[in-house]
């Protein structure tokens, strides 16, 4: 799991977000373990509707599943 003080600084200080991004951009976790990022970016203002997430292992992945729009989570490789 990444820490969230990462997560935070990769979403906050490297992305730099400004509000019509957060509106009108889509994003992939194409990796999203337990959904730190989804979580964090949804904790933003993103809209659920604009975050795809995938990841391979069900077992870890359940929670996202249920909290983003059915469609925009795939269990199973990315790549595939």
């Amino acid at each position: 799991m990444t820490p969230l003080k990462i997560v935070n600084h990769m979403i906050d200080d490297v992305l730099c977000l400004t509000e019509e991004q957060i509106n009108n951009f889509l994003f992939l976790e194409n990796s999203c373990g337990d959904g730190v990022f989804v979580r964090a970016l949804l904790n933003r203002g993103v809209p659920a509707e604009h975050i795809y997430a995938c990841d391979i292992d069900e077992s870890i992945c359940n929670n996202i599943a249920n909290i983003l729009p059915q469609g925009n989570f795939r269990l199973g490789s990315f790549f595939a």
